[in-house]
């Protein structure tokens, strides 16, 4: 990548917002701003799911209805 270029990348994937350097911009509580990110709600629900694999699967799959 050369210095001084720019993308801008529309994603939820966990990866993708971890890439070093990167500055987040969320778009919820009706206003554009900077997070950090471990506030991204992809970083939490992938953690989540990490760290409590099995009672996220049965809360799941007991909600199928």
């Amino acid at each position: 990548m050369k210095e001084g270029s720019q993308f801008i990348i529309a994603t939820h994937s966990p990866i993708l917002l971890g890439i070093p350097g990167a500055d987040i911009l969320c778009f919820d509580k009706g206003a554009v701003h900077r997070c950090s990110y471990e506030e991204t709600d992809s970083y939490q629900i992938t953690e989540l799911f990490i760290n409590h694999r099995e009672e996220v699967l049965k809360n799941l799959l007991a909600n199928q209805n």
